[in-house]
């Protein structure tokens, strides 16, 4: 049978306007608020104001499916479906379409009917992009042809998928503290070689040249053409292909700009051993650009003078993340203000002792990221192990009636070890 059929009633999201403090205000859940891996929501905190007689046919209620319609990015398609359990008074956002199923159909099984659609690839089949946004085409994606099986099974099905889904998400959150411990080691270590009561702290500025990366205007197409742009340009994009915290250079650009480009507006040409620091998207990412490039306007750049080392001021910004938490602002998108970071101090030691962390730091790095590196093997392992699992159960290939306890811990622990995926 098609998907559709088991969908009584879809419904539209809205996104309203901003929160007024008066009846019309209402809760709206965002794609931003999706707890994909446990099919569920996060906790709804945007208020907007819609007035009440749009609200009353699109109150979302528990058992309703949330179908990701518009959004996606780089690394992951559109077409996420997830499960709303709450009892709070709430709508979705238009990015959103609510699958309301059919009597008959148990919503917790088809969630992770649409799990496995998803990890097919159906959705990504679906799915059109003319500009940065994907769009789900949500009626070829709900003419998927499946089979149903009847609603006691249903219901037996979606309780074993609960009950193992929730031990490998214990597992993963338990994998997630120890990736997040050891990151925060890193940095506490590096913050003890660096950051010492003896050092003077000094303004970054009187030390290194300090200044912002510019973006040409894309309204001329000259400053773009393929065949003339030689320069680098690095952006928050290339940002999403580095592993943060473990990259010192830079040297490859997803884009490239003119020097027409550059003339005719603010962006220079920086140096190789330029320092750049993230102050919007990805707030703190920093690096040394290891070639020549330019960079966009979102970040900070610091080219060092003669008593500075660029590996140094590096691995001080990176111990200094907690204090540049501390200066960020906004609340959905997060920033710092170009002033606090040009009035930054630093630890200045002379030269020598500079070299002496760099190599320090070498080795902390050297005991801390393969560690990480087995952390993330073993947390692909399961996630792995849970869509095999997700796709095998809702299919009909596993008898969940069968299986005893014995087997599944067997398996768990087997996805664990990162020896298997499948069930």
């Amino acid at each position: 049978m098609q998907l559709k059929r088991t969908v009584a009633q879809m419904i539209g999201g809205l996104w309203g306007d901003e929160a007024q403090g008066d009846e019309d205000d209402v809760l709206v859940a965002r794609v931003a608020d999706f707890d994909y891996p446990a099919l569920g929501m996060k906790r709804v905190a945007t208020m907007r104001n819609i007035p009440v007689h749009l609200q009353a046919d699109r109150r979302l209620v528990p058992g309703d499916l949330l179908l990701e319609k518009s959004g996606g990015g780089d690394t992951q398609n559109v077409g996420r479906v997830v499960r709303w359990v709450s009892g709070d008074r709430a709508v979705s956002s238009n990015f959103i379409n609510v699958l309301r199923c059919e009597k008959g159909y148990e919503s917790r099984f088809h969630s992770y009917v649409h799990r496995s659609l998803y990890n097919s690839g159906h959705a990504a089949a679906c799915t059109k992009q003319t500009t940065g946004i994907q769009n789900l085409d949500v009626s070829a994606y709900l003419s998927a042809e499946i089979d149903i099986p009847g609603f006691a099974e249903q219901t037996q099905i979606a309780d074993f998928l609960d009950r193992e889904c929730d031990r490998i998400g214990i597992l993963g959150e338990e994998l997630g503290a120890a990736s997040a411990l050891a990151t925060t080691a890193h940095v506490d270590g590096l913050r003890r070689l660096i950051v010492r009561d003896e050092v003077d702290q000094v303004p970054l500025k009187f030390y290194a040249q300090t200044g912002t990366g510019h973006t040409p205007s894309r309204e001329h197409p000259e400053y773009w053409i393929p065949a003339e742009c030689l320069i680098p340009w690095f952006t928050l994009a290339d940002i999403r292909q580095i592993r943060e915290g473990r990259v010192i250079e830079v040297t490859e650009t997803s884009e490239r700009v003119s020097e027409v480009g550059l003339a005719n507006s603010s962006a220079v040409k920086l140096p190789a051993g330029t320092v750049i620091l993230s102050r919007t998207a990805s707030v703190g990412f920093s690096a040394i650009i290891g070639v020549d490039m330019a960079v966009s306007q979102d970040f900070m750049t610091w080219t060092c003078g003669p008593r500075l080392e660029p590996r140094y001021l590096l691995l001080t910004l990176r111990a200094m993340q907690p204090d540049l938490r501390r200066l960020m602002y906004g609340s959905t998108h997060k920033t710092i203000y170009m002033p606090d970071l040009h009035a930054l101090r630093v630890p200045l030691p002379d030269r020598q002792v500079q070299r002496n962390i760099i190599e320090r730091a070498s080795r902390i790095a050297a005991s801390t990221w393969p560690l990480v590196d087995e952390i993330e093997a073993t947390q692909q392992a399961l996630d792995d192990y849970r869509d095999a699992l997700i796709t095998e159960a809702v299919s009909g290939q596993l008898d969940v009636t069968r299986l005893s306890g014995a087997q599944m811990e067997e398996s768990l622990a087997a996805a664990r070890e990162a020896q298997r995926p499948e069930v």
